[in-house]
């Protein structure tokens, strides 16, 4: 069997993710998934980032975000694409290469390698 503490850290480590897990209402008391749980699972391969998307989901923030009445369409499409860019497949850099990225690319590309700061509704 187990030796006692690697059984008592496994424990432990089940017990908070359960914790997590409930108070994100992905599970119910008794353990059945509920709620974005489908949208997690599915995206599992991006954790913590697909947590994160549950997490501003179910608070309504990305909600309040795209329907800004404040903003065009335009606008709404953009900052809900940036906030899904700055939750995926983000990529550190190094600052240096992140100011040579910026000056090559101005004006002569539609991408955008290096992100503004996400929303501050996002990040709070």
């Amino acid at each position: 069997g187990l030796e006692d503490p690697v059984r008592q850290q496994l424990l432990h480590t089940f017990c908070m993710s359960m914790r997590l897990l409930m108070d994100s209402r992905l599970v119910n008391p008794s353990g059945q998934p509920c709620g974005l749980a489908g949208l997690v699972t599915h995206l599992f391969w991006t954790e913590p980032a697909n947590l994160v998307l549950a997490r501003l989901l179910a608070s309504g923030v990305l909600h309040e975000l795209v329907t800004d009445t404040d903003k065009s369409v335009q606008e709404r499409r953009e900052t809900l694409m940036l906030c899904v860019a700055h939750l995926f497949m983000r990529q550190p850099m190094h600052p240096a290469h992140a100011r040579t990225l910026k000056s090559r690319a101005c004006g002569k590309s539609s991408s955008m390698v290096v992100l503004p700061p996400a929303p501050p509704a996002m990040t709070q």
